[in-house]
């Protein structure tokens, strides 16, 4: 895979940011139109998100025996914490865990195709600080899909990854809205189903000094272009109240972006010993579809990001911050990511 990853196809296609940047986009945006919805037709809060998620991604790799080209089998996981920040309206806190196998071939140095199972399991407690009595809405989703994965160097300053997701999801809502100094109303939402398919897909340069003067010596320039998009088909169920529902704007759901960075890192040198790798990005994220924007409108986000890689014999950490920063202030997500590689 050396020559995926100089590229830097490796650590997008293992990369798990930009699908979990998605997921919490979508959860706030959620719990937000649901309980602006629940008013019904009163005067709804001045709605705000504000977030901080700490990563933890883990990749184990090995290179299995094969006839023709190479052979790969993948064990990853992630766990998410994440955490509202801030006085706002709703306050969701979120704890995800993700686990994947996947059957990775190499046909050439150059190419690479994969498939895996995913699993999924996520609970996120929103809370309700606006209304006259303090409710919450606890989400709890269970998800099961088959994953498909593409890299290619063009053996050029570009090369291009691809995946998408198929999950088959189930979710259960609990509910206890204050209704009175003292009184709840609870009631539930159980076995849903909550379908979804992702895609995300990327071009990647790379620049060295002699392509580009401003690179420095030693470093790589990294443009990237990406797009994504997710569709989510919820079940319409009868509540534990006798009612009919299905999402809070129906039973689909759409959110797509195209992105585009700019960053620059430091070359890994072709020897084993122990190397620290600094890079730094900046760029922008833009909506081009989203069916959750009911009451925050925040289509265009800034995005800087700061990070290390620690590479010895081919195992690899890579810490890094980024803030996505909705350029009309209503929207903000930090990240800290703390992500293991080990290659056997």
């Amino acid at each position: 895979m050396a020559t995926l990853g100089k590229a830097g196809l490796i650590e997008a296609l293992f990369s798990e940011s930009t699908f979990g940047l998605q997921q919490a986009r979508r959860g706030s945006a959620r719990a937000t139109v649901g309980n602006g919805n629940a008013l019904g037709g009163a005067p709804v809060p001045d709605y705000e998100d504000a977030d901080l998620a700490y990563v933890l991604p883990i990749s184990l790799v090995a290179e299995l025996p094969s006839w023709k080209g190479a052979n790969f089998v993948r064990l990853g996981g992630a766990l998410t914490a994440g955490d509202g920040i801030g006085a706002n309206a709703l306050d969701n806190e979120a704890r995800v865990g993700r686990v994947m196998l996947q059957f990775l071939h190499a046909p050439r140095p150059d190419l690479l195709f994969g498939v895996g199972v995913v699993y999924d399991n996520s609970r996120i407690e929103t809370i309700d600080n606006a209304a006259a009595f303090r409710g919450k809405v606890v989400t709890a989703r269970e998800g099961f899909g088959f994953q498909a994965l593409y890299a290619q160097d063009f053996a050029g300053p570009w090369a291009a990854m691809a995946k998408a997701e198929w999950q088959i999801g189930t979710q259960n809502l609990d509910y206890e809205l204050g209704v009175a100094p003292g009184v709840q109303l609870e009631f539930e939402q159980n076995d849903q189903g909550d379908d979804q398919f992702y895609f995300e897909g990327q071009l990647i340069g790379s620049y060295t000094h002699d392509d580009i003067s401003l690179v420095p010596q030693g470093w790589i320039g990294r443009p990237v272009l990406g797009v994504t998009y997710q569709h989510n088909s919820i079940e319409e169920v009868v509540n534990t109240l006798g009612a009919t529902v299905s999402g809070p704007n129906g039973d689909a759901e759409d959110y797509g972006m195209v992105f585009a960075r700019i960053g620059v890192e430091r070359a890994m040198m072709p020897t084993p010993d122990l190397q620290f790798l600094p890079k730094l990005s900046a760029g922008l994220d833009l909506e081009y579809t989203n069916s959750l924007d009911t009451y925050i409108d925040e289509p265009v986000y800034g995005v800087v990001s700061a990070g290390l890689g620690i590479t010895s014999h081919g195992q690899r950490l890579d810490l890094s911050y980024t803030l996505h920063q909705g350029l009309s202030g209503k929207r903000q997500q930090q990240s800290i990511v703390a992500s293991t590689t080990i290659n056997f």
